[in-house]
């Protein structure tokens, strides 16, 4: 039997038809928060988190095969050196888990993400239940410019 990993999406990937389309199906998906971090966009308007021991992100734990991640490490940029996978502890149900998750490798400028790839985030946090509140919070943080 294939092990199972815990890998907290908290961006586009948190839409169900989207990850269904890169990696088939999977087993279980959870909410789940990263505590230690916080949600940012890079040059390409695409979603990266940065160390910030102040802010917490928003996500989704899905569990997958190491041949699912194989199949995201093509579709984040990995052999590129876009994206890298990067260990969390992500909470689930207040249970504390480790997962992988994907960071820049290079730190970019922010750039608001475009409308189609916001709404997959979007989605994809009300397709697992999230409120109100926590969309309009990402809403905010996607148009908001940082330094």
């Amino acid at each position: 039997m294939n092990m199972l990993i815990y890998y907290f999406a908290y961006g586009s990937n948190m839409d169900k038809n989207q990850m269904k389309a890169r990696v088939g199906d999977w087993k279980n998906s959870y909410k789940g928060i990263l505590e230690g971090y916080r949600l940012t966009f890079d040059s390409r308007g695409k979603a990266d988190i940065i160390e910030d021991k102040n802010c917490k992100v928003f996500g989704v734990v899905y569990e997958l095969t190491e041949e699912q991640l194989k199949k995201l490490d093509i579709f984040e940029g990995v052999r590129n050196n876009i994206y890298k996978r990067h260990p969390v502890k992500v909470k689930v149900n207040n249970i504390t888990i480790d997962a992988i998750t994907y960071i820049r490798v290079i730190k970019t400028p922010f750039s608001p993400p475009d409308k189609n790839y916001l709404n997959k985030i979007i989605r994809g946090l009300q397709q697992h239940g999230y409120n109100s509140n926590i969309i309009e919070e990402v809403k905010k943080i996607a148009s908001t410019y940082e330094i």
